[in-house]
């Protein structure tokens, strides 16, 4: 699979909600760089990694989520 970065808004409304989103995208297999900026309710995923199930990921652990942009690398 192709690397790519995920660029998403998640409803975050305390530390707790950020370090949830966090622990629960780090254990996702091929997330390769991981980014949660809280005060911008965003995070961003790089890694070889297919949108639909990071964005299934994050609305299970009972996050709105929206995906904003996402950007494939050049092989």
């Amino acid at each position: 699979m192709q690397i790519q970065t995920i660029i998403m808004k998640v409803a975050m409304h305390c530390d707790g909600c950020a370090r949830k989103v966090r622990t629960t995208l780090s254990n996702m297999a091929g997330v390769e760089e991981l980014r949660v900026v809280y005060s911008e309710q965003k995070v961003i995923v790089k890694g070889a990694i297919d949108p639909n199930k990071v964005l299934q990921k994050v609305s299970k652990a009972g996050k709105a989520v929206q995906i904003l942009e996402i950007t494939a690398e050049p092989p």
